[in-house]
């Protein structure tokens, strides 16, 4: 079976953008059920409702399969642009569109309008979608409420893509430097949009002009290995807080690790490109042989009784794995493998900081460089406060610098 892709309903800005008709409704729209990727553009309040659908895969495509299912009875469904059939499936509220021959390039993006006919008052709600068997919503993060740094956030959040060979090396030469202490310019954080409200999601953290190193759980579908369509995403750096939004960034691109398991965390690491390169400093990479230093800063938001509070740093030190398991409960157990380590805070540490996705980072002949990873932190487990006695999983980045690099040559 075929890989697949993120389906994003399009609004009508983006119609524009991409040089399609951009029509103002004249009756009230439904409400998406899930907002990042289902996306209403026209209803005229007489049996009409139009969306756009743009299709992309993280994968080459051969073939797509799209099946929609509505919260009531539709008369018809018609697909503009010669996309592909149309075929009713699931009695009256379910449709499938397919086009087998179609050879979607990875990442490439292709349009599908359609128009939805309908009997009665009420415009109907799009409930279910699929692309190749696979349930995109309601299966997503956009519906559920929950981000990986909810405090109403659970195991429930734990969510392959196949990559190529890269050839050349990026360099590395200025990377690791600060202009001052305390501060941390390849800190980032990352922010998802629902019901055209922005969330904050995860942290991440810069490894090149264009790229930053995240957990894949922080930006895939819920209790999938699909991720979500980079026009959801907005990155922003050089935040003394998260209200301050003075450096803000657009991701480009996706990729995951392969053999990235939502089901426990297994390969959680994923890389985003920017639309445009940052100026400043990144972080440096170590080689895949080098070993994980014992004590290091956890860099992010301080985490709050109320919330978040000031971007800050939290000191950590590394433990054994009988000491980690002891902290951990439940299916927190089953994520620590041979490419997680643990750590705990130290006790004389006076900041709370760990929300997933953010950086290990340690220092080394002036130059910073990290280590790994935050993939399950105190929010994630259902805690508010941070303790010398919590466990912390996190991914040991050492272990993937040669793909890291590879793929970050094949964008330059």
């Amino acid at each position: 079976m075929y890989k697949v892709i993120a389906l994003v309903l399009t609004c009508s800005m983006l119609h524009s953008s991409l040089g399609g008709p951009v029509t103002e409704s004249i009756n009230p729209l439904p409400i998406s059920p899930c907002p990042e990727i289902v996306q209403y553009d026209y209803a005229d309040g007489e049996g009409r409702l139009d969306a756009t659908l743009v299709v992309s895969s993280p994968h080459i495509l051969h073939g797509i399969w799209i099946r929609i299912l509505f919260d009531r009875d539709i008369d018809e469904v018609t697909v503009k642009d010669s996309f592909g059939e149309v075929e009713r499936r699931d009695g009256k509220v379910g449709f499938l569109i397919k086009n087998s021959d179609i050879i979607l390039q990875r990442y490439e993006e292709r349009l599908l309008r359609i128009s939805v006919k309908y009997s009665g008052t009420e415009v109907p709600n799009l409930v279910e979608y699929r692309i190749n068997a696979v349930t995109i919503c309601p299966n997503s993060i956009s519906n559920n409420g929950l981000y990986p740094n909810d405090k109403n956030a659970s195991s429930d959040y734990l969510s392959s893509s196949i990559t190529s060979e890269g050839q050349q090396a990026f360099s590395q030469e200025n990377c690791g430097q600060t202009a001052s202490k305390d501060t941390y310019p390849w800190q980032a954080s990352i922010f998802t949009k629902q019901n055209n409200t922005e969330h904050y999601t995860c942290d991440a953290t810069l490894v090149s002009p264009k790229h930053l190193i995240t957990a894949a759980h922080c930006i895939t579908y819920l209790r999938t290995s699909y991720p979500i369509s980079p026009r959801s995403l907005k990155i922003y750096f050089d935040q003394h807080d998260l209200n301050d939004i003075d450096t803000l960034y657009f991701a480009k691109k996706i990729t995951l690790y392969p053999g990235y398991s939502s089901e426990n965390f297994l390969n959680d690491i994923a890389i985003i490109e920017l639309d445009a390169p940052k100026k400043g400093s990144f972080v440096c990479l170590a080689g895949e042989s080098s070993a994980v230093e014992e004590q290091g800063l956890l860099s992010g938001f301080r985490i709050e009784n109320d919330g978040f509070g000031k971007a800050g740093a939290a000191k950590i030190e590394r433990i054994d794995d009988g000491k980690c398991l002891d902290g951990l409960f439940g299916e927190f157990k089953e994520l620590l493998g041979d490419e997680n380590y643990c750590a705990s805070y130290l006790k004389d540490g006076d900041s709370c900081v760990g929300t997933s996705g953010s950086g290990h980072i340690t220092e080394n002949s002036g130059k910073w460089y990290l280590q790994g990873i935050l993939n399950a932190g105190i929010l994630l487990q259902g805690k508010s406060k941070c303790k010398d006695s919590d466990s912390l999983v996190l991914t040991n980045i050492n272990l993937y610098s040669k793909w890291i690099r590879r793929e970050i040559s094949r964008d330059l």
